[in-house]
C-alpha cells in the first residue's frame, strides 16, 4: 500500500458531490486497514473512535474539532471515501478546506 503522507492525499482524493473520494489501493487486511485509519487520524489531526466493521466494509468516524467525518472502506465496492458525519462545522466544503490545510 502506498504511503499516506499529506501529498500523497491531496493527490488521491477527489470531490464527488457530497464525498471525497479516496484512490488509494484498499487496504488488503484487516490489521493494514486500521493503520490506513489511524494514520489518516493522525495526518489530519483528528481523533478516531473505534472501527465498525462489517462483512465488507469498515467505517470509522473522526472529531477534528467542530469537524466530524467518517471514512468508509468497502471491499465490495472496491472504493474508499470519506463524508461529513454531521453537526453544524461538518459539510464537505469544510472536510475539503481542513484536507487541503494539511
Amino acid at each position: 500500500m502506498q504511503q499516506l503522507t499529506a501529498e500523497a492525499l491531496k493527490q488521491q482524493a477527489s470531490r464527488q458531490d457530497e464525498l471525497i473520494l479516496l484512490a488509494f489501493p484498499l487496504p488488503d487486511t484487516p490489521a493494514r486497514a486500521t493503520r490506513f485509519a489511524n494514520r489518516l487520524g493522525a495526518l489530519l489531526d483528528a481523533v478516531p473512535q473505534p472501527p465498525e466493521w462489517g462483512a465488507d466494509r469498515m467505517q470509522v468516524i473522526y472529531s477534528a474539532g467542530e469537524l466530524r467525518f467518517l471514512l468508509c472502506i468497502e471491499w465490495l465496492c472496491d472504493a474508499m471515501w470519506l463524508e461529513p458525519a454531521g453537526g453544524a462545522a461538518s459539510n464537505t466544503d469544510t472536510l475539503w478546506q481542513h484536507i487541503s490545510s494539511k
